[in-house]
């Protein structure tokens, strides 16, 4: 079996759970490809790191996505949730089951834990096939003002924040109908799987991962009478952003560009997806109630 490796840190903390990891890859006598960056991350935190007898002997590098296509049969993001919203790059459009293994904090993505004491049944999961795949649809962006290398695809949300104290007045198009103006810190829109992430924390409602809808929240917004807005999945949106400041900041994921004053951004659903790996059917409402301590009462224990 052929898995890449993605991540952005390398920590002498997480040592233990990366000798654990590569033993099993080792092990069972996988081929491994490991992005450049990552690689040399490791290579500087953990010196002896190549002569480990866990780390795989078949190890080659890998720095664009088309290194991957077509000879790669499992894509492992090693990190948390941001860990995976990098990895869409390599990983967006390809038919590569993405598995995000948890070494950050929350980590409501991912798929599974590397257990320190032994205990990862997981992994044969993983390598016989016993897991289910969602697919998650990408937003795209488009924008005069966005700079040429940047990345125009978003996995949680795309949003429009303020850049100083100055509030933002956006006006919203969905499908070429004008809705009222949006005075707040921003706006964003996000997908199903971003509903748990930004959207959740501006007040949007948490969507199920099979759900066809889009989100829309404003961020802070100074009209009391406005709220979330859960449309349909093919809409199309069109942001026109108004400040006093020179320009408004534009956010996909966890990158950014900054746009003037008056420019008109589109944003819709795009044709990319990928290939998230479950491991069981009810993963989304255990990670509600795992992660976020969803419906935590101490009266239900009296039931």
């Amino acid at each position: 079996m052929n898995i890449a490796l993605f991540g952005r840190s390398a920590d002498l903390k997480d040592r233990g759970r990366f000798e654990i990891l590569f033993d099993m890859l080792s092990s069972c006598g996988c081929a491994v490809y490991v992005y450049e960056d990552f690689y040399d991350k490791l290579v500087r935190a953990f010196p002896d790191i190549l002569s480990c007898s866990s780390f795989p002997s078949a190890v080659e590098i890998f720095s664009s996505p088309s290194q991957l296509r077509g000879k790669t049969d499992m894509f492992f993001s090693l990190g948390g949730d941001g860990t995976i919203l990098d990895s869409i790059v390599f990983t967006a459009g390809t038919d590569i089951p993405v598995a995000g293994i948890n070494f950050g904090r929350l980590g409501f993505l991912t798929t599974a834990s590397i257990d320190e004491n032994g205990d990862n049944p997981w992994f044969a999961k993983l390598l016989s096939g016993d897991y289910i795949i969602e697919r998650k649809y990408l937003l795209k962006l488009s924008s005069e003002s966005m700079p040429e290398s940047f990345y125009p695809y978003a996995l949680n949300e795309i949003s429009l924040q303020r850049t100083d104290a100055s509030m933002l007045n956006i006006r919203l198009e969905i499908d070429g109908t004008q809705w009222p103006s949006y005075w707040s810190d921003g706006l964003l829109i996000s997908t199903p799987t971003g509903s748990t992430a930004y959207s959740l924390s501006v007040g949007g409602p948490v969507v199920m991962p099979s759900s066809n809808v889009l989100v829309v929240a404003p961020i802070s917004p100074h009209n009391l009478n406005v709220r979330p807005l859960v449309v349909p999945e093919k809409s199309e949106f069109s942001l026109t952003v108004h400040t006093r400041a020179e320009s408004a900041l534009v956010t996909s994921d966890n990158r950014s560009f900054k746009v003037p004053s008056g420019e008109k951004l589109h944003v819709s659903i795009s044709g990319y997806y990928i290939n998230y790996v479950c491991l069981r059917r009810s993963r989304f409402i255990d990670a509600l109630t795992e992660k976020l301590m969803w419906g935590k009462d101490r009266r239900n224990n009296e039931i």
